[in-house]
């Protein structure tokens, strides 16, 4: 997909600002090439950019998430961040602290901690065991937050 510059665009987002600031490719060419966004995500990429609004956020929040966190903007993580808190569960807690951590999504990642730390039986899981075998700084992080959570709560 090629998107063309845009004053919009640019003001909205500090990757393409600099991607048509600088001496790169894309602003010789005054477009950016995307290809590794679905059209459909970077149309409701496109639309938030224009009209601050998301049509399709509850089928999409993942992958809006993923590219606001990429094209940095914060507004629209928030949001994305928001429409995923609905979907913590047992079962999807450590996938979804994997994924807040690694698009910088802090309100989602202390929402799931806070709901490890309640929900006892998810660091008994598989998807637990192999956290720590796999990112043992984020399992570790996440203990030190429920650590630091049950102490302000006796307090």
């Amino acid at each position: 997909m090629k998107v063309a510059t845009g004053t919009v665009i640019s003001s909205r987002s500090p990757v393409f600002r600099a991607m048509f600031k600088h001496e790169m490719i894309e602003a010789k060419q005054n477009q950016v090439t995307i290809t590794d966004v679905q059209p459909k995500v970077f149309a409701e990429l496109l639309r938030f950019i224009y009209t601050d609004s998301v049509k399709d956020l509850d089928t999409m929040a993942l992958e809006l998430l993923q590219v606001a966190d990429k094209y940095d903007l914060e507004k629209l993580k928030a949001l994305c961040e928001k429409a995923l808190l609905g979907g913590i569960s047992e079962d999807t807690a450590i996938n979804m602290l994997i994924t807040a951590d690694l698009y910088r999504a802090e309100q989602l990642k202390q929402s799931t901690i806070g709901f490890i730390e309640r929900n006892g039986s998810v660091m008994d899981s598989e998807g637990w065991k192999n956290l720590w075998k796999t990112n043992y700084d984020l399992a570790n992080q996440t203990v030190r937050k429920m650590l630091m959570l049950k102490r302000l709560e006796k307090d």
